[in-house]
């Protein structure tokens, strides 16, 4: 098997545990919308739980920073904005 094909494997297992793990983090908001959990509220809980993890893995500062300018970059670029299908 050739380096790109093991590089090619590992970021779409990455794609596909991100897009699992963004739909659950939307979906919280049908559990607990209705109690008063707001929508910047989730997503500030989910983006600061996200650095707790990488964190405690080892990621730096700068990790996680270019961490944010890609996300950041990819919902400008229209990449991640999508609704949650209900």
């Amino acid at each position: 098997m050739s380096t790109d094909t093991n590089i090619e494997e590992i970021v779409e297992r990455h794609d596909r545990q991100a897009d699992h793990i963004a739909g659950a983090v939307a979906r919280l908001l049908e559990q607990f919308g209705p109690k008063g959990l707001t929508p910047d509220a989730l997503c500030e809980g989910a983006i600061r739980g996200g650095i707790q993890a990488i964190v405690t893995a080892g990621a730096t500062q700068a990790d996680v920073v270019a961490i944010l300018r890609g996300m950041a970059d990819a919902v400008e670029e229209g990449r991640v904005v999508q609704p949650v299908a209900h």
